[in-house]
């Protein structure tokens, strides 16, 4: 099932592991192996745990809140904090964004409607390295250091 077909909330979408995303404000791409499995627009929680096991991302912070896309016709769509039914989650590297699960935010963002019609949020769909565009708010609640996730672990089951 490929994109055009999906269903926007259908968690079932699994990712292969071969997605490659455009890293946003630049030209390069990013293939997301270490995602394999997960929900392509869904697992927010589970992609920022497993992005903070690269080597790279060791010293980022595990951020949850919330985020809202907006169109350029002024609609928006977000995951607002409403934990467990609701949130997002990113990490934060060296105060920057590092959205690697933008791609399911702005996949949903541009295909959802309600009782009026698409949204017409058409917004570029990639990942979010420490260049966030104007377009997305994010709006942090917790942050958690790598050494802190066992303290993380236990807040997330708490919900």
């Amino acid at each position: 099932m490929g994109l055009e077909t999906m269903q926007v909330n259908d968690l079932s979408v699994k990712m292969t592991g071969k997605e490659k995303y455009k890293i946003l404000g630049t030209e390069e791409e990013l293939e997301l192996s270490i995602f394999h499995g997960l929900a392509l627009t869904g697992d927010c929680v589970n992609k920022a745990l497993r992005a903070m096991s690269m080597p790279l991302l060791r010293e980022a912070t595990f951020v949850l809140g919330s985020v809202r896309v907006f169109g350029e016709n002024g609609n928006s769509f977000a995951f607002e904090y409403h934990p467990p039914l609701e949130c997002h989650a990113w990490l934060e590297l060296e105060e920057e964004i590092v959205d690697l699960s933008f791609p399911g935010v702005v996949t949903m963002a541009n295909e959802y409607t309600d009782f009026h019609g698409n949204l017409g949020i058409n917004r570029p769909v990639g990942v979010i390295i420490k260049k966030c565009p104007d377009w997305a708010v994010y709006t942090f609640h917790h942050k958690f250091k790598y050494y802190e996730m066992d303290k993380c672990l236990a807040f997330l089951k708490s919900f």
